[in-house]
Order: structure tokens, then sequence, then C-alpha cells
């Protein structure tokens, strides 16, 4: 992600939603942070199938999505002036899917395309001493996913 938000310096004495702050000099390190996630998700899904045509089905696929981020960094002290981008663990998703099974002898194979999109809030503000140059900037984060979905059984 990549913040280039040293502009804000025009709102050091304060402003309706940011308190008054000390501009420091943003390098090229301080501008960019990688995000790593690890994304743990529990879907609920509720599929409607067509008719079966030869030895396949189409399908399609909504639902909500409980998902975990084993990445988050939420309870860490740090925060951006310590180059730590910190998110919400536990997020609320829905999905939607669809997709085409098809029967063999042995098993069922399920290519599918799945899209997930998380409905709060993933940010976790920075400390209160941190100038307004990251997550003050920021409104929302929410995170859009795109899937090509194997499904074996």
């Amino acid at each position: 992600m990549t913040f280039n938000t040293q502009s804000n310096d025009q709102y050091a004495a304060g402003s309706l939603t940011n308190d008054p702050f000390i501009p420091i000099p943003l390098t090229e390190k301080d501008r960019v942070r990688e995000i790593k996630t690890t994304l743990v998700d529990v879907p609920v899904l509720l599929e409607f199938h067509g008719n079966r045509w030869y030895n396949s089905r189409p399908y399609i696929a909504a639902g909500v999505n409980y998902i975990v981020n084993l990445q988050s960094n939420s309870d860490s002290t740090d925060d951006n002036m310590q180059q730590v981008f910190r998110s919400t663990t536990h997020n609320f998703a829905w999905s939607a899917e669809m997709g085409v099974q098809f029967y063999f002898s042995k098993f069922k194979l399920t290519p599918a395309i799945r899209g997930t999109f998380i409905m709060n809030n993933e940010i976790v503000a920075d400390n209160a001493t941190t100038p307004p140059y990251w997550t003050s900037a920021m409104s929302t984060l929410q995170t859009r996913a795109v899937f090509f979905v194997l499904k074996f059984e």
C-alpha cells in the first residue's frame, strides 16, 4: 500500500477530524507498507443447482463468511511510525460463486469462480501520538478477492 499523504502538513494546526501534530518528513520507507495476510475463511453458502446435462450440472451459490486474519497485528502496540500496519483480526464478508460440477466414475470435479467481499472496516487506528499520514488519512479498508476454486469430492 502506498501513502501519498505528505500534503497533510497543511493540517498540522489541526482540523475537524484530527488533532494538531508536528509534521515529519516522509521517506520512501514511510510511504510504502507491505501488508501480508493469511486468512482462514469459514463460508456458509446456499447452493442452487441446475438440471444435470450428461455428466455435468451448473450451480450458483451465495452466502456469508467469517474470516480470521492471522497476520493482522491488531494487538501490537507498534503502529505505522514503526512501519507496522495493523488491521482487524475478525471479519465478516459475503460471497457469490458460480461453477459447474463434472461427474466422473470415481469422483466429482467442481471448478468455480468465487468473489468474497469483506463488509466491515479493517483499519486499526494508529496510536494517538502518531501524525495523521497513514490510517487517519483513510476512511475505510475492505478486502475484495476473486478466486478460482477447484473442489474434488
